[in-house]
């Protein structure tokens, strides 16, 4: 979890949160100036057809390269989706091509109020924190294509300024174990104890 100022306590007054460009300096996730990443953007997929292409990278990584067998998977239409995709903000990075080169998705605690999301980050222990507050991110995917342009800090920089912007002060997440030390640079801290499914 990461209350979006690395360097603050989760409570008590709210200090003023860094820009994103401050943050992203902090963080070494500005990839605005990497000649790699200068043609990538991060853009909000809204339509159809933007939805259903990132439900297919989705697939394409998640269980024909990974070898995963999550519930949701459609493996006649190749695609990976739930519930959750109808409340969330997905966000996919593209070189202006027609198929996204990775994705995540963010939705606010608030949109969720009973779902497992809230039960796993232990959110009773935050009694003080307003759920309007708090989103949750994931289904990060990175095609192979992007991998070592800086695609997950360009995303998640987007995801910074994005909920920083509508009043969000703590995004959770989960990851597999090889991934903590990349997000604990990027601000993230560690919340509840490691769960491994």
């Amino acid at each position: 979890s990461s209350d979006l100022s690395p360097r603050t306590p989760w409570f008590g007054p709210r200090p003023r949160l860094p820009s994103a460009e401050a943050w992203g300096a902090q963080t070494g996730m500005n990839m605005q100036g990497d000649a790699a990443a200068s043609r990538l953007k991060v853009v909000r997929a809204t339509s159809k057809d933007e939805k259903e292409a990132v439900y297919g990278l989705r697939y394409q990584v998640s269980v024909e390269e990974m070898g995963q067998r999550p519930k949701n998977a459609d493996h006649e239409r190749k695609r990976l989706t739930d519930a959750l995709d109808d409340e969330a903000t997905i966000l996919y990075l593209t070189d202006g091509g027609n198929e996204p080169l990775a994705t995540l998705r963010v939705v606010g605690a608030s949109k969720v109020p009973n779902a497992a999301e809230v039960r796993t980050y232990a959110l009773d222990r935050l009694p003080e924190v307003d759920r309007k507050a708090v989103s949750f991110t994931s289904r990060l995917v990175v095609s192979p294509k992007a991998r070592g342009v800086g695609a997950v800090g360009m995303l998640l920089n987007e995801v910074y300024n994005e909920r920083r912007n509508n009043g969000i002060w703590f995004d959770c997440i989960q990851c597999a174990p090889a991934l903590v030390a990349l997000y604990e640079v990027m601000g993230y801290r560690r919340f509840v104890p490691t769960v491994m499914e």
